[in-house]
């Protein structure tokens, strides 16, 4: 398998990947965790979020 389908197949992204990925601020991105709208997981020292989240929140009707 190659490197690059290896990545794209990932279960969890940083903050900075996921601000990337859909498009938004780190500061939006702390906003939205802060109201339970990204749900947000610890993995050690690390702040991670499912890549579940993406498609959730891509996917919404409602403005977040």
């Amino acid at each position: 398998m190659s490197r690059q389908s290896q990545t794209s197949e990932r279960n969890a992204y940083s903050v900075d990947e996921f601000c990337h990925r859909v498009s938004i601020s780190r500061a939006s991105f702390y906003r939205l965790a802060k109201a339970g709208k990204i749900r947000l997981v610890r993995i050690g020292g690390r702040t991670v979020v499912p890549a579940a989240e993406i498609a959730r929140l891509l996917g919404a009707k409602a403005p977040l």
